[in-house]
């Protein structure tokens, strides 16, 4: 994995597994489970390009889908193996990384579709897209970790 040009090691303390969590609707919910990840599902400007957005933070995920669906809302948990996560082309993002500023501007000021050369990114939340998009600083926060192309057979297979 790459913090800006620097290779990093993906590691975790859970035995060989990253937790990864997806904050959607019942409805979201029981799609995924009946027909699995689709990364390409829903395409609109977002921070890391059109891709299936995670967290490895289950209070963010909760905390998302409660503001975002009230009570319908659910955190699906992917428990995925870290040596297959370290296997994809990937790219991390700290909040003080030079270059995260115009990656986040690049796809927010896109039509959606955009995907970026990697199977996965990961990085703090933008926090002020509006004001961001009209010119203000970034204001980052939590944690994103995003994924492209065909990751979804990996993400179903760690489904809980």
């Amino acid at each position: 994995m790459l913090a800006g040009e620097t290779p990093i090691l993906v590691h975790n303390a859970c035995g060989g597994h990253t937790d990864l969590y997806h904050a959607t609707n019942s409805a979201g919910a029981a799609s995924i489970r009946a027909s699995g990840v689709d990364p390409s599902f829903g395409p609109r400007p977002m921070n890391f390009g059109n891709g299936f957005y995670t967290t490895r933070s289950h209070a963010q995920a909760a905390d998302w889908a409660a503001r975002r669906f009230g009570s319908d809302g659910v955190v699906l948990h992917f428990r995925v193996p870290t040596d297959q996560l370290g296997a994809l082309g990937s790219r991390s993002f700290a909040a003080d990384s030079p270059d995260l500023a115009g990656f986040v501007r690049s796809f927010r000021s896109g039509n959606g579709t955009e995907v970026p050369p990697y199977g996965m990114v990961e990085g703090p939340m933008l926090g002020n897209p509006g004001p961001f998009r009209r010119g203000a600083a970034p204001v980052w926060f939590g944690n994103q970790v995003v994924f492209y192309g065909d990751t979804g057979p990996m993400l179903d297979a760690a489904l809980q």
